[in-house]
């Protein structure tokens, strides 16, 4: 943490709790004193943790076939570097969807457009989603029909 002086900018705190368990549920308050002494206490906050994911999955995108738009989720045990891809039959990559971005273990859920890295309409057919996460290279089949 960090201390602003006297002033009316505004601050932003972080707090890392290093000593928790999985599935246990954590409160959490800030208070602040003001230059004249003055406490004032915050809004609790509460969080539960939830369970880490065992595995890297690549879950079925849904819905399969789509049109115009389909949900994508995977689920990562551990934090990787992640790069999505959108390819056609051919192997031409036709839109990366996350490049390469830092993502920490847990669950994700993001859309794909059917739209190729122009910002294009793809055409009908059938594409292969690839997801690389770490070590872990998984491809499914998804099919867009207009």
């Amino acid at each position: 943490m960090r201390c602003q002086s006297n002033t009316s900018a505004k601050t932003e705190y972080q707090f890392v709790d290093e000593d928790v368990q999985i599935g246990a549920t954590y409160s959490y308050r800030l208070s602040d004193v003001d230059t004249k002494y003055v406490v004032t206490q915050k809004d609790m906050i509460t969080i539960t943790l939830a369970e880490l994911p065992a595995m890297t999955e690549f879950l079925p995108a849904y819905p399969n076939p789509f049109n115009p738009s389909t949900k994508i989720q995977y689920t990562l045990a551990e934090d990787a570097n992640v790069t999505l891809s959108v390819v056609d039959m051919l192997g031409r990559t036709i839109n990366t969807i996350i490049s390469g971005a830092h993502q920490s273990a847990g669950n994700y859920s993001i859309h794909w457009n059917g739209k190729d890295s122009s910002g294009q309409l793809a055409a009908s057919g059938t594409y292969l989603l690839v997801l690389n996460a770490g070590n872990v290279h998984k491809t499914q089949k998804v099919m867009m029909v207009r």
